[in-house]
């Protein structure tokens, strides 16, 4: 199955499409976006080599690849409580959910292979009903996340039952904010 879209582009007169390919399941499995014609105002939804970025899923639905129109490509994948993501420069998104399925840590590396080197580290910890020391405000739910940067910074968020963020404090902007 394949959709078209077409818009106008500012003032001008230009109309270009795009053209989204679907598997079975209703995934996209293939964007061919527009591009413009050597001199022309005119959009091809399809790029004169046929190129265009491809999309690979796992039985669960979930992004395996990405494959860009130039050849690179972005890889996920997910073994456990885990998420890594490899951008096409090569760098690294490790990610580390607990049972709930929220973040509890994630690491952020920059090179490929050996050489990668560790640029960030994020700890999230989720408590549960804490008093949030603000008048009206009361408890909330509070998800402290510490980012080991050198500058092992805290940040404590606050939210509310409803899962809405209602008060962080920061001290590196000096104390506490509203939504």
């Amino acid at each position: 199955m394949e959709k078209s879209e077409a818009y106008l582009e500012e003032s001008k007169t230009v109309i270009a499409t795009q053209t989204l390919r679907y598997n079975a399941r209703g995934e996209v499995e293939k964007s061919l976006a527009p591009f413009e014609a050597a001199g022309l105002d005119t959009y091809s939804p399809n790029h004169p080599t046929g190129a265009g970025t491809t999309f690979t899923y796992d039985a669960l639905g979930r992004l395996l690849r990405q494959t860009n129109p130039d050849n690179t490509s972005r890889s996920t994948s997910y073994p456990g409580f885990l998420t890594t993501l490899i951008d096409e420069a090569g760098n690294q998104r490790i990610t580390v959910q607990d049972a709930y399925g929220r973040t509890s840590s994630e690491w952020l590396y920059e090179g490929q292979g050996g050489a990668a080197i560790l640029k960030l580290k994020r700890s999230y910890t989720y408590d549960g009903l804490q008093d949030t020391g603000v008048v009206g405000l009361g408890s909330m739910e509070r998800h402290t996340v510490t980012l080991d940067d050198n500058s092992n910074t805290t940040l404590a968020l606050f939210y509310d039952r409803l899962g809405r963020k209602r008060l962080s404090k920061d001290p590196d902007s000096g104390g506490v904010s509203g939504p």
